[in-house]
């Protein structure tokens, strides 16, 4: 065979090989292995075929190959003509001997014929997705690499055939669910962010067995740790080098976002074991350092009743010409990793106790524990909780000698105080405020957070009425399939370690260096739930959410059809003698007045069936306007 030439993008490969033209007879011709088409339905579905080769005959001939080992050939595309071709002779319609047009192809490696039906599936009945993904996976393995693949496809982009080979190459129970159409393409890609399929194949099994909602694209990520937060800290605090050097490697997730630097830490064994020689070695500098040899260092700082650091414990060292010390006393350390990967140190006591028994200063006696200690936030709320508001108070009236008006006052001044910060944050091009606003409220919206110990008041959203009203509007909206997409960001952001993690500073600053996607879907449910109900007619009618709604192309029908479909509860909520005008610009002035004589239930059939015939029929209160007008027509 000649050495391979490689053809100019967009060029297929196939168009150049050598091939011969003649005929042969359908029992010389069987379905070449190497076929890529194989979803049932497509290849079995020839009755239209077989009527049109009684008629006009073999318009494209069939492409063939030698059969290894037998004098038959195999039909490397055209498999469905070879199938209604056989189908015919056996019934008759056709005699054995008849001739078939057919091209052939002599002396290609396997993957060549493999391209070979890949190209000519591609210009004809679509081909389905994993089908292609078998086809280009099958070609990789039987030797040609992602750029030969993509010149022989025509396909000027490498990645994109580097991902279906990855696809093709799914552990066979996740493949072939994809092909069976029980798991989507997203939730297929992010099983695919990992080459491990023995990882892939454990954790289909496991979320399998679960609730469909915790299979999400962002669950199977999170359950092969594909992006964990934590362990992408822990790869820069030890250094990408050290860790390479030690044996380990980082996989890319091959389908993240642009700029989206996510995979998975493939040996975590040999990272842990960096990570804490590391920690050692800082642990023995920091005891050095504040001169205490014996100093502990603890997983995470002293907690409070709420699962979260108790901040009243924390020590700051005191700055000598000998370098910081720390009180006397129960004292412990912590070392925590940021999202850059840099050590933070802080010192805590070591419980209340040992603050108590530690503390000197005489101008600030300690406290006698008549005073009951309150969790943070706990005291904000005063209609909610007035014990923790008046303990609260009182500890400060113990420890500053400070009343309720001076607290207020202090309140109110470091309320402002914070309001500047995130303005000066934000005047030098920051985002913090952003990321704090939609964080706080996903928090209180998603998760169990109360606004006070999250530090924002919480979005709230209008209630329709009664328990029955709301349960009405429940089943007509998932009659309709419309809250499909919001439920689906629900789900996916729900996940996210940013919204499960108990300790909030952590969470905030997993949102942070989360990926801009994330971000804005995060964001997109705080929106969503803060929307008012409005309508398209006098009085109900917002100008601003008809410009959202053009600014995300939901006011062009066809794409609003894309996220729900009409219902007959839909249609019924319209007296019978209304309903026929919900299609006036889809059917005649007979039919609708055909349609008024019948009884409702047949009404609103037809009605919902030119609705739904239509595919861009939205009904006239939903509809958004394409453009910006003054008024609504009435």
């Amino acid at each position: 065979m000649p050495p391979a030439r490689h053809p100019p993008d967009g060029i297929s490969l196939h168009w150049r090989l050598p091939v011969s033209s003649t005929t042969l007879t359908i029992d010389q011709i069987d379905i070449s292995p190497l076929n890529v088409r194989t979803y049932r339905p497509d290849i079995e579905d020839t009755t239209a075929l077989e009527d049109s080769i009684l008629e006009r005959g073999l318009i494209q001939p069939i492409a063939v190959h030698p059969m290894m080992g037998s004098k038959r050939w195999g039909a490397i595309a055209g498999g469905r003509r070879t199938r209604a071709i056989k189908a015919l002779v056996s019934r008759g319609a056709l005699p054995r001997d008849w001739q078939v047009p057919v091209t052939q192809h002599v002396g290609l490696s396997d993957a060549e014929l493999i391209e070979i039906s890949i190209n000519e599936n591609l210009i004809r009945r679509d081909l389905r997705e994993h089908e292609l993904f078998a086809g280009v996976a099958r070609a990789a393995a039987k030797g040609h690499d992602a750029d030969t693949i993509a010149r022989s496809l025509g396909q000027a982009d490498i990645v994109k055939v580097k991902r279906w080979i990855r696809l093709g190459q799914l552990s066979k129970p996740i493949f072939e669910a994809l092909a069976a159409g029980r798991l989507s393409i997203d939730q297929a890609r992010a099983y695919a962010a990992t080459g491990d399929a023995a990882l892939q194949a454990t954790t289909f099994e496991r979320l399998s067995a679960g609730p469909s909602h915790a299979h999400t694209p962002a669950a199977i990520r999170l359950a092969m740790n594909i992006g964990d937060v934590e362990q992408r800290r822990q790869l820069a605090f030890v250094g990408a080098d050290a860790y390479r050097d030690a044996g380990g490697w980082f996989e890319l997730d091959m389908f993240a976002e642009p700029g989206e630097d996510r995979g998975r830490i493939a040996d975590l064994g040999i990272l842990q074991k960096l990570v804490e020689a590391r920690m050692e070695t800082m642990r023995s500098e920091v005891r050095k350092t504040v001169g205490q040899p014996g100093l502990r260092f603890v997983p995470k700082p002293p907690q409070t009743s709420y699962d979260v650091d108790d901040y009243h414990l924390q020590v700051s060292p005191k700055g000598e010409d000998n370098g910081p010390s720390l009180p006397d006393g129960d004292i412990v350390g912590h070392i925590r990793i940021d999202a850059a990967g840099e050590a933070v140190v802080s010192f805590w006591w070591a419980s209340r106790s040992a603050k108590a028994a530690g503390a000197t200063k005489p101008e600030a006696p300690v406290s006698t524990g008549l005073v009951p200690k309150v969790g943070p936030g706990t005291a904000i709320d005063s209609l909610s909780s007035p014990a923790a508001r008046r303990n609260a108070d009182a500890a400060i009236k113990e420890d500053a000698g400070l009343g309720k008006d001076a607290i207020e006052l202090l309140r109110s001044m470091r309320r402002v105080l914070l309001r500047g910060a995130l303005a000066r944050n934000a005047d030098m091009h920051g985002d913090v405020g952003r990321d704090y606003l939609v964080w706080a409220q996903a928090r209180q919206i998603l998760g169990a957070d109360t606004s006070t110990r999250i530090g924002m008041r919480c979005l709230r959203t209008d209630d329709i009425g009664g328990f029955d009203l709301s349960q009405k509007a429940r089943a007509l909206i998932d009659e309709t399939g419309a809250a499909g997409p919001y439920a689906a960001a629900i789900r996916e952001v729900s996940a996210q370690s940013f919204i499960t993690g108990s300790d909030l500073v952590e969470a905030f600053l997993d949102f942070q260096s989360s990926a801009d996607r994330l971000k804005n879907m995060t964001a997109a449910i705080v929106a969503g739930f803060a929307l008012e109900r409005s309508l398209a007619a006098d009085g109900y009618a917002l100008p601003i959410h008809d410009a959202v709604a053009r600014a995300t192309c939901a006011a062009d029908p066809a794409v609003l059809r894309e996220t729900w479909t009409p219902s007959a509860g839909l249609v019924a909520l319209t007296p019978k003698s209304q309903r026929p005008e919900l299609v006036a610009d889809l059917v005649d002035d007979a039919t609708r007045d055909r349609w008024r004589t019948m009884r409702g239930d047949e009404v609103t059939e037809h009605v919902l069936g030119a609705a739904k015939a239509s595919g861009e029929w939205v009904h006239p209160l939903l509809r958004f306007l394409t453009e910006q007008t003054e008024a609504i027509d009435a």
